[in-house]
């Protein structure tokens, strides 16, 4: 991918690639991990507010040690516990960064990520929130 200057240089990203799946009805074994509710950290423990999943490290190392074992990731929502930060979605796709540029990476966006702040969305989050 290449962005053009103002003065009509590029500059130029690194190239990446990765397997896509099969076309339906190839013979092939497709080794998948889905999972869900991950979160993100840093390193150095330099997160904001209480939004630290220190097991979120765990999992993202593991995925990394075992890129060889799998073709696709599936992760199912309440990804980055962003809650409004933009910068909790800086640190997640720097942490998933390893793994989504070597394998197909799927998200999917749970409940959680739904604003009680809009009205328009008030009625939507009630019916998508589990209430006991």
């Amino acid at each position: 991918m290449g962005h053009m200057l103002k003065n009509g240089s590029t500059i130029w990203s690194k190239s990446y690639s990765f397997k896509s799946s099969p076309y339906p009805g190839q013979d092939s074994l497709q080794r998948v991990i889905i999972f869900g509710d991950m979160g993100k950290a840093e390193r150095d423990g330099s997160n904001e507010y209480s939004s630290y999943l220190p097991g979120s490290l765990i999992t993202t190392d593991q995925l990394i040690k075992d890129l060889d074992n799998y073709d696709i990731v599936f992760h199912m929502g309440d990804l980055t516990y962003a809650n409004g930060f933009l910068t909790r979605w800086d640190q997640f796709t720097k942490q998933v960064k390893p793994i989504s540029l070597v394998k197909p990476y799927m998200i999917a966006r749970l409940y959680s990520y739904i604003s009680c702040n809009d009205p328009k969305l008030e009625l939507l989050n009630l019916l998508v929130r589990p209430h006991v």
